[in-house]
């Protein structure tokens, strides 16, 4: 588990290093606590809603790195779990803030109106999905 958090935190420094100046800003580290597929989602579905939550990190990062940039001191940091609401149409329906260190209020409603954006494939049925993304800065 350790090899694969080194793995997804140097392809998320990667990705951040080769378009903006993001690596040096902040950045959000994926931690992989993804519950299996939940009943009527298929394997192949649930690659795409992660395909998804990768595709979205950055704008999730940017609510960090805005407020980090505002900021005189630079010592934000902390972690956010958040479960989101899939309707069958691909919608998010929901968003809750399950628990979490990151102590700023004007981040969090930032990662829930850009997660409230995301679009989801279409499912069978629908179905919550949660993760986790830490902040620190990078520098």
């Amino acid at each position: 588990m350790r090899h694969r958090t080194m793995w997804m935190l140097g392809s998320i420094l990667l990705v951040a290093c080769s378009g903006s100046n993001q690596a040096r800003r902040g950045s959000s580290t994926p931690v992989d606590n993804t519950p299996p597929a939940p009943r009527g989602v298929t394997s192949d579905q649930m690659e795409e809603i992660r395909s998804v939550e990768r595709a979205g990190r950055p704008a999730v990062t940017d609510c960090y790195t805005d407020e980090l940039e505002r900021r005189t001191d630079k010592k934000l940091k902390g972690s956010v779990t958040v479960e989101i609401h899939i309707a069958a149409t691909g919608a998010v329906q929901e968003v809750r803030i399950t628990r979490g260190t990151l102590q700023a209020p004007q981040v969090l409603r930032c990662i829930e109106q850009v997660l409230r954006s995301w679009e989801f494939p279409r499912m069978q049925t629908d179905t919550w999905y949660g993760t986790t993304f830490q902040f620190s800065p990078a520098y």
